[in-house]
């Protein structure tokens, strides 16, 4: 496995080189062509590809957002309730899920609060 100086290396190295990439048109792309130079198997597990390190890259010209933790709330058990206060019925529901499939999603800001009234603070 890199160490962290072996991934700096090799981001260094390449930094400013067109690397056409193994999966051209998937969206995934310049992930997997960052995993292949760094010997790293693909992988959907959610663990850090690299010991401590999670690797993470996003095409510039995109909107979309980067993901970087998903965290189940406490206690265990809890998400029933929560679908059921906060959440709505999926797009799918009916069709590729059951009648009664629900859904929650959160992209939670720092800075303020989002439209659902969710915010992120630190606290120590």
């Amino acid at each position: 496995m890199p160490t962290i100086d072996d991934v700096k290396t090799i981001l260094t190295e390449n930094k400013d080189r067109w690397l056409l990439g193994s999966r051209q048109g998937n969206d995934g792309n310049q992930g997997n062509t960052i995993e292949e130079l760094l010997g790293v198997a693909e992988n959907n597990l959610r663990i850090p590809d690299l010991g401590d390190i999670e690797l993470k890259s996003q095409k510039a010209e995109t909107g979309s957002l980067v993901t970087l933790f998903h965290k189940e709330p406490n206690p265990r058990g809890s998400v029933p309730n929560l679908l059921k206060t906060l959440g709505w019925k999926h797009q799918k529901a009916g069709g590729d899920y059951k009648h009664d499939e629900m859904s929650f999603r959160s992209t939670t800001y720092a800075n303020r609060f989002t439209d659902r009234g969710f915010s992120i603070a630190l606290t120590q």
